[in-house]
């Protein structure tokens, strides 16, 4: 993956290794699918969805 400026993580539940890996990366914010906003979003210059993470967006969101 190569993404510069400020990288949004999309993760489906808690998970610590993500959580303790990302907080090193200044410019990487780890959020929860269910906790997604616009205003995350719109900050992000790039988006990484995990794939379960996309399921449960479509649980909260619809």
């Amino acid at each position: 993956l190569n993404a510069t400026g400020r990288v949004l993580v999309v993760a489906p539940g808690s998970d610590e290794q993500l959580r303790l890996s990302a907080r090193n990366l200044p410019t990487v914010e780890v959020i929860l699918a269910d906790s997604l906003n616009v205003v995350d979003l719109i900050k992000a210059d790039t988006v990484v969805i995990e794939q379960p993470a996309l399921a449960r967006m479509e649980e909260v969101y619809r």
